[in-house]
């Protein structure tokens, strides 16, 4: 499995959503890293999560014909934005508003698989439920695209420069990108 650059770790690390981040090259594209936010909400340790591809998280209450176009659009290199119903460690049933894109590196292949992830616990059961979720889902799509442009710039740079440089380039691009929107201080 492949090593997620540091400057890509700090940037999501950063981010008080759920962010995970798969190898692309891999065979079932495993997740080589997800972020704090990520095991908290899940309720699993970041270690128990490393490893494994993000359908653990599916279940019985998971549309099947939603998940069956995930891998399909990836492979096109579209970006995937969809809700699936997945489950925390404890078994609580949650609705993940789920979008994902490729990080590619300067020769444009897929290196990594970006998802930023908001994890609803509560199922939609009415209209106000619904548009809060929607809401939140736009809020977490926005930032995403920050954090997309981020990151594609972050690793082609540090493709360019070096290890030695990619601390200092993610601090630049983070202040210049993203500011403090949803992120903590």
């Amino acid at each position: 499995m492949r090593a997620v650059p540091g400057s890509l770790i700090a940037l999501a690390e950063r981010s008080a959503i759920p962010v995970s981040i798969a190898d692309a090259q891999a065979p079932d594209q495993p997740l080589a890293y997800v972020n704090q936010a990520f095991a908290t909400q899940s309720g699993y340790d970041q270690s128990a999560i490393i490893g494994r591809n993000c359908r653990f998280l599916q279940g019985p209450a998971t549309d099947q014909a939603v998940r069956r176009q995930i891998a399909p659009a990836l492979a096109a290199g579209r970006e995937v934005v969809c809700t699936l119903a997945n489950y925390t460690k404890d078994g609580e049933l949650f609705d993940n508003f789920l979008i994902m894109r490729h990080i590619e590196d300067d020769a444009g292949r897929p290196v990594f698989i970006l998802g930023c992830q908001h994890f609803h616990k509560k199922r939609r059961v009415n209209d106000a439920d619904l548009r809060r979720h929607i809401d939140t889902g736009c809020l977490i799509e926005a930032e995403f695209r920050r954090t997309m442009t981020t990151a594609g710039k972050v690793l082609q740079e540090s493709q360019r420069l070096g290890a030695d440089a990619l601390f200092n380039l993610a601090q630049r691009y983070l202040q210049r990108s993203l500011g403090q929107s949803l992120l903590h201080a």
